[in-house]
């Protein structure tokens, strides 16, 4: 082959590239943003927040070796009380938590953060599990229904919110606690 046909077909492959690539990109850019797929977020409105969410999650138990320890919410946690560690719900959030196995439920409330170990969503207090039924087995698939707001401030226990002004090496201290 010559140069010159050797740099035509060059010529002629590029020019094809670039006519695939013209029609490709006009294609992207001629969707009208309605084609495109929508990403809907949901936030939580004080009507919306009256809705019962229900789920099933992986919990597990936590007790006695932490008995006596300051909670996320700021006061002592007791194993012996109906309370849970979740890693994102409010803290003050009821749960109502069913073993489908047994068909026992309980109420518990959001008082700390965890659990930590991976593939686990809630850590139950030793009296809650007690209650199910899971203590010797350990780890359980729960239903679990968060319960409307206006039942979990019913008997007056909101929220808890803890105001703090400075971070030390051990962590942050609470300088107060707002019910």
């Amino acid at each position: 082959m010559s140069v010159v046909k050797v740099t035509r077909f060059r010529l002629g492959v590029a020019a094809l590239l670039l006519a695939c690539g013209l029609g490709l990109g006009a294609e992207v850019f001629a969707k009208t943003p309605s084609d495109a797929p929508r990403r809907e977020h949901k936030k939580l409105r004080n009507g919306a927040a009256s809705r019962a969410k229900r789920g099933s999650m992986r919990a597990s138990w936590y007790g006695h070796e932490f008995h006596g320890r300051r909670a996320a919410n700021g006061r002592d946690f007791n194993a012996n009380g109906f309370t849970a560690a979740h890693r994102s719900l409010r803290l003050g959030t009821k749960l109502q938590v069913t073993n489908p196995r047994n068909g026992k439920t309980v109420v518990v409330e959001v008082t700390d953060r965890g659990p930590y170990i991976a593939g686990r969503d809630l850590d139950l207090s030793y009296a809650a599990a007690r209650e199910l039924g899971i203590v010797r087995a350990g780890i359980a698939r729960l239903e679990v229904t968060v319960l409307d707001l206006d039942q979990t401030r019913a008997d007056g226990s909101g929220p808890v919110m803890i105001a703090s002004s400075a971070t030390s090496p051990g962590g942050a201290w609470p300088r107060a606690i707002v019910r």
